[in-house]
This record gives C-alpha cells, sequence and structure tokens, in this order.
C-alpha cells in the first residue's frame, strides 16, 4: 500500500471536527427521539378523533334518514290534513316528530339541520385530512429514523477510520530493543536475551515515539541489577 505523511496537527484538528459532528448526531438521536414521542402522542389523538368521527357520522347519516322519513310525512300529512273544502286543519301528530339529535322537527327548523348536516361532512373530511397528515407525518419520522441510524454508522466508522489513520504497531518500537540489550549486556559481561510479544499490537504513533528511551531504561536496569553474571 502507498503511503503518505500527514501532519499530528492536521489528524487532531480532523479528530476535533469528528468529535463535533458525533456530538451533534447525539442531540439529533435525542430530537428524534422526542419526535417519535410526539408522533406517538398525535397517533393516539387521531385514534380518539377517529372514534368521534365515526360517531358522528352516523349521526349524520340517522339525521339524513330520518329527515327524509319526516319530510315525507309532512308532505303526506299536509295532502291528507285538510277539511271537504280544502281548508288546512291542525297539525297532526304525524307533522311533527322527534328528531334524532334529540331535538323536535318542524318545518321552521329545516334550515338549521341543514346547517348541521353541512358541519358535520366538514367536520368529516376534517378528521380524513388529519388522518392523512400523521400518516405523512409517521412515514417522514420512518423515514428520519432511518436516515439516523446511516448517520450514526457513518460517524462511527469514520471516528474508528481516523483513530487507525494514528495508529503504527509496536515494532516500530519494539525492533530496536534488542540491539540495546545486546550492547548493555556486552557491557556489563552478562547474558540476556530479549523476547518481545505482541509487536502488531497498534499504538498511537505519539506514544510509541516516546516508548524507546523508557523502555531501554527499563532494559539496562534489568541486565545490571537483575540479571546475574554467568559463572554465577
Amino acid at each position: 500500500d502507498q503511503n503518505m505523511r500527514v501532519s499530528v496537527k492536521h489528524l487532531d484538528n480532523l479528530s476535533n471536527l469528528v468529535g463535533e459532528l458525533v456530538v451533534s448526531r447525539n442531540t439529533l438521536e435525542r430530537d428524534q427521539e422526542r419526535l417519535r414521542q410526539f408522533l406517538d402522542n398525535l397517533l393516539f389523538q387521531v385514534q380518539q378523533l377517529n372514534d368521534v368521527g365515526q360517531r358522528m357520522r352516523d349521526l349524520y347519516e340517522r339525521s339524513l334518514h330520518e329527515s327524509s322519513l319526516m319530510s315525507n310525512r309532512r308532505a303526506h300529512a299536509a295532502t291528507n290534513n285538510k277539511d271537504p273544502l280544502g281548508n288546512a286543519l291542525a297539525p297532526s301528530a304525524e307533522a311533527t316528530d322527534s328528531h334524532a339529535t334529540g331535538e323536535t322537527f318542524d318545518a321552521l327548523e329545516m334550515d338549521r339541520f341543514t346547517g348541521f348536516h353541512t358541519l358535520s361532512q366538514e367536520m368529516i373530511e376534517l378528521i380524513v385530512r388529519v388522518r392523512e397528515s400523521s400518516s405523512d407525518i409517521g412515514y417522514t419520522v420512518e423515514s428520519s429514523d432511518q436516515v439516523t441510524r446511516q448517520f450514526r454508522q457513518i460517524t462511527t466508522q469514520l471516528q474508528e477510520g481516523l483513530n487507525t489513520a494514528r495508529m503504527v504497531a509496536f515494532s516500530q518500537a519494539a525492533d530496536r530493543l534488542p540491539r540495546a540489550v545486546r550492547d548493555i549486556s556486552l557491557k556489563c559481561g552478562k547474558e540476556a536475551r530479549l523476547i518481545v510479544e505482541g509487536q502488531d499490537t497498534l499504538i498511537d504513533k505519539m506514544i510509541v515515539e516516546h516508548l524507546y528511551d523508557p523502555l531501554s531504561h527499563l532494559e539496562s536496569n534489568a541486565i545490571t541489577h537483575g540479571i546475574e553474571p554467568p559463572d554465577a
């Protein structure tokens, strides 16, 4: 693989930007959760509104049916409620009836019931529009949930990739240690062999560069004070 040198300062700036991106993502996810709660509450209210709309629709249809029946009764009563000379008599029991709304219906109230029918129909249509709008909101929330999940996945991969870009194998510091062991051993007249495990372990490059001197000091102390001469 081809390599490219990148300054540590540049990587630090990218790390800071990714950190801000992660904070913004977490804020977005919290807002998304609140939006989901608001949507659940809205759907509950819409369900209740649907129940009210169904009762209003039933009352509306009943009132239309009863209005039609009473209109026919009134026409029939007007025809039959005349004396032999054609003069109208007092209203019969059939000319006045009780309506589905609980009110007493007569000819003077036709306009009021017509208004009730119109208002009922507008209310029913409004409920349908509210239900459609809530469905649209639900679809949008589902879509934004998917985008948020993708956003989390991408930011996580970006963060991991940027961290990996700062890593180098521990072998960069460990490869120079055996020579120091040989030099110190010859100087002290002792025999020592260094075994290093985990050389492929990835460590931040800035840390690796500062490991060699402390490790060399540990080697020197180990050989000087912890290793006996060959004859002992």
